[in-house]
């Protein structure tokens, strides 16, 4: 074993068990196995795909109030992580009709805007859509909340994302305009 090998083996000795289920913590509580776990996981999920959803009178958008880190606590729009090989926009809806129960048929995305985040190789794709009738919400883990669509969206202590929600919510409202 060269020195790297040793220094290593002797700075972070082999777990007795190892699981790389990142949901089932390693027996010998290894931090650095569980961080390496989500390094890989992370490669697979480059792109992160966010829906903001309109009711059909335009007057509320559906929010997810955060159950866990970064963010808790805080509205978020609804969305998930994307493969970087899947179609965003099948993934989107895919994605939206888990968090919510909202399905293809209750609304047409839009593809409108990616947000690259060139330091870390991380994009968010943002679609938009407005529903096309009532539906039943089904909160898969956040809870669900239709929020006024004049909401101060730029509220960092209420909306997650450093200002990015309002950003993005007051270009679609611009774009809605302009379309109508």
């Amino acid at each position: 074993m060269g020195f790297a090998g040793t220094f290593l083996s002797k700075k972070f000795p082999a777990p007795s068990k190892i699981s790389l289920r990142p949901h089932i913590p390693c027996a010998s509580g290894n931090r650095l196995l569980q961080s390496f776990w989500q390094q890989i996981q992370d490669l697979r999920f480059k792109i992160t795909a966010r829906e903001i959803l309109f009711d059909k009178n335009l007057e509320k958008t559906l929010m997810c109030k955060r159950t866990k880190e970064p963010y808790i606590g805080m509205y978020n729009l609804a969305g998930g992580k994307i493969e970087k090989e899947n179609d965003g926009l099948n993934e989107a809806y895919r994605e939206l009709e888990e968090e919510t129960n909202i399905k293809k048929k209750d609304i047409d995305l839009i593809h409108f805007m990616n947000l690259s985040y060139t330091k870390w190789d991380k994009e968010l794709e943002v679609y938009y859509g407005i529903l096309k009738n009532e539906v039943e919400l089904i909160e898969e883990v956040n809870k669900l909340e239709w929020v006024n669509i004049n909401d101060n969206f730029f509220d960092m202590n209420k909306y997650a994302g450093e200002g990015n929600i309002g950003h993005i919510i007051e270009e679609i409202k611009i774009d809605i305009k302009n379309n109508k």
